[in-house]
This record gives structure tokens, sequence and C-alpha cells, in this order.
């Protein structure tokens, strides 16, 4: 059976600018086909190596508090149990959390369980826009990952860079000298 903690993952991590791997699992919300279940969205996928852990339960609680603002970014967050089953009645997210019991959709994005602190960033064309692994023992910063995609959401709307210190809705101007 596969653990999180002890595998090692089975094929290269996809990288910024990749088409997302697909898989299909069992969420708290029913089955999805990761792909058709975006649709033309934004989505992040947060994998958890210890869904029942302090570590995991932590970024549960500060994701769905950022839930609205993530909604209003037209983002879905989507949880990633690592090695688990999902018990439906003990995981009150308000966004779904898929199974990965078997250890395919970690595989698939060459994750290990001490990698188990990274977000994966999908834009409505199903490619990986950001990868961001967080050390171990350090919570997932999703004010962080909401600046990102508001960043990555503006640069394609305008087609510009953003500053490197950009807060929110702010645009670089890049001239030739």
């Amino acid at each position: 059976m596969y653990h999180p903690l002890r595998s090692r993952p089975t094929a290269r991590r996809p990288r910024v600018g990749d088409v997302a791997p697909d898989f299909e699992a069992v969420t708290t919300h029913g089955r999805i086909r990761l792909h058709s279940w975006a649709g033309n969205r934004w989505s992040v996928l947060i994998p958890l190596a210890d869904l029942g852990g302090l570590d995991s339960a932590a970024d549960l609680r500060r994701a769905a508090v950022l839930l609205p603002e993530f909604r209003a970014r037209l983002v879905q967050p989507l949880g990633l149990a690592l090695g688990a089953e999902v018990d439906f009645g003990d995981t009150a997210a308000p966004f779904p959390i898929a199974a990965d019991p078997e250890g395919r959709a970690a595989a698939l994005y060459g994750l290990a369980g001490a990698e188990a602190g990274t977000v994966f960033v999908l834009d409505p064309a199903r490619r990986i826009r950001l990868v961001l692994t967080y050390p171990t023992g350090r919570p997932r910063d999703f004010g962080e990952v909401l600046q990102f995609i508001e960043s990555l959401q503006a640069s394609d709307a305008r087609a510009r860079a953003s500053n490197d210190d950009w807060k929110g809705f702010q645009y670089a101007t890049l001239g030739c000298w």
C-alpha cells in the first residue's frame, strides 16, 4: 500500500507550463476527473500528507477561511489526501478533498510525503502556472498563493509582467532605454 512518507515519486514532477496531469478520484463532493471538474476556471491543488494531522488540518482551515477570496478570483481549491481514504463524515472542508489511497495522483505529480507542502496552481487551459513548495513544518501561506494568482491573472489580462513587489492590480511598464 502507498504511504506518503515512505514512498518515492515515480514520475517527473510537472513543471510550470506543462499540462496538469489528469486523474479521477472520489472526493468529499462526489467523483471527479480533474480536467472536467476544473472546466474553464483556475484551480489550486493542495496535497495533504496526513489528513488527520495538525498541519493538514491547519492548512484546510486557512484555505477554507480564504474560500471567498478564491471564489472572488474564480479559483476553486481541491485538496488531495495522499495515501488516505477520505472519511466523508470527519472532513468539513467547504471544497472537495480527493482521496488518493493508492498514490496514483501523487505519482502523477511527482510527490513524496516530504513534499506535501506543495501547492499547484492550474489555469483555465489546465496548464500548471505555479508550483510552490513550503519547507516541512511551515504552513502554506494561502494569502501568498492568492497574490500569485492575482498577478498571473493580471498578467494574462494585460499581457504585461507584474512588478517584483506587486500588490494587487499594479502593473509594470517595461520600456526600452
